[in-house]
C-alpha cells in the first residue's frame, strides 16, 4: 500500500484507452482496475463530465482515483469535486462573444465535403470548435478525418484564430480527430499536476503528444521526465503498461 501511494498513472482517454469517438472496453476497464492495485490511476480528457459517463460508465468518478474532465480544468478525487474553473469568469462575455462570432463566420465560409451539427461546444472551462460538427456518423467521421489530414483544415483555422486573439492571454490546441480547444494560457492538461504534487512518480500516456496538440503539455512536462509515453491506441496502451508494471500479461483484465 505504501508503494501504491507513491505512484500515479495518468491516462488520456480518446485514442489512448478508448478508440477515437468510441467507448472504453470492459477489458480495458478491468485492466485499469488491476493497475489500481499497484498505483493510483487518473484519467484526463477534453470532454465535459457528462460525456465521460458515456465513455467510461456511470460510475467513472468512483472507478478512478482522479478524474480530470475538460483537460483537467474540472477535477475530481475519489468521486468528490476538487475544483471547477470558469472560462466566463476568467475571459469575460465580451471577448467570448467575439471569438464565437469569428468562428461562426469562418465556418460559414468553409467549404467541406460534409457538415453536421454542434460546431461550437461551450463548456465550463473551455470552448471546443469542430469545423465539420461533432455529430458525425462513423462513415462521415472517416471522410472528415481523411479530409482534415490532407488539407490541414484545423491547423489553418487555428493559425488564423490565434492571430485574431493575439494578446488576449488565450491558447488553442488541437485534440482528438474532430476539433480544437480554446482556453486561457496555462489551462492545458498540465493543470492536473497541481492535484498530484504528493506523488513521487507520475506517469502519462497519450496519443496527441506533438507540439500544438493537447497531450503535449503533459508529455513534455519536467515532472514526468522519462515517464511519458506516446500511444497509437488502446491495444498499444495496454501493451506498454504491461511491459512497465506486470511481469506477465493479464488476460481479459484478470
Amino acid at each position: 500500500m505504501a508503494e501504491r501511494n507513491k505512484r500515479v498513472f495518468i491516462f488520456d482517454i480518446d485514442g489512448t484507452i478508448a478508440p477515437n469517438g468510441g467507448i472504453v472496453s470492459e477489458d480495458m476497464k478491468g485492466f485499469l482496475q488491476e493497475l489500481r492495485k499497484k498505483m493510483h490511476v487518473a484519467v484526463v480528457g477534453g470532454s465535459p463530465t457528462y460525456r465521460l459517463y458515456d465513455k467510461l460508465g456511470q460510475n467513472v468518478l468512483e472507478q478512478f482515483d482522479f478524474v480530470f474532465p475538460e483537460n483537467g480544468l474540472v477535477a475530481y478525487k475519489n468521486g468528490q469535486m476538487l475544483e471547477e474553473k470558469s472560462i466566463i469568469k476568467t475571459v469575460g462575455n465580451e471577448k467570448l462573444n467575439l471569438i464565437i462570432n469569428w468562428c461562426l463566420d469562418y465556418l460559414s465560409k468553409l467549404d467541406l465535403p460534409l457538415k453536421r451539427g454542434t460546431f461550437i461546444d461551450f463548456r465550463t472551462a473551455l470552448i471546443n470548435v469542430s469545423p465539420a460538427g461533432r455529430h458525425l456518423l462513423p462513415d462521415d467521421r472517416k471522410v472528415w478525418v481523411d479530409y482534415d489530414q490532407k488539407h490541414n483544415v484545423r491547423k489553418t483555422m487555428v493559425a488564423k484564430l490565434k492571430e485574431f486573439i493575439k494578446g488576449w492571454g488565450l491558447d488553442i490546441v488541437i485534440g482528438g480527430q474532430m476539433g480544437f480547444d480554446i482556453f486561457p494560457m496555462g489551462w492545458d492538461k498540465s493543470v492536473c499536476l497541481q492535484y498530484l504534487e504528493h506523488f513521487e512518480e507520475i506517469y502519462f500516456i497519450g496519443d496527441k503528444t506533438l507540439e500544438g496538440e493537447n497531450d503535449y503539455p503533459l508529455f513534455c512536462h519536467p515532472r514526468l521526465s522519462q515517464r511519458a509515453y506516446n500511444t497509437t491506441g488502446p491495444e498499444y496502451t495496454r501493451k506498454k503498461v504491461e511491459e512497465l508494471f506486470f511481469s506477465h500479461h493479464i488476460e481479459n483484465g484478470h
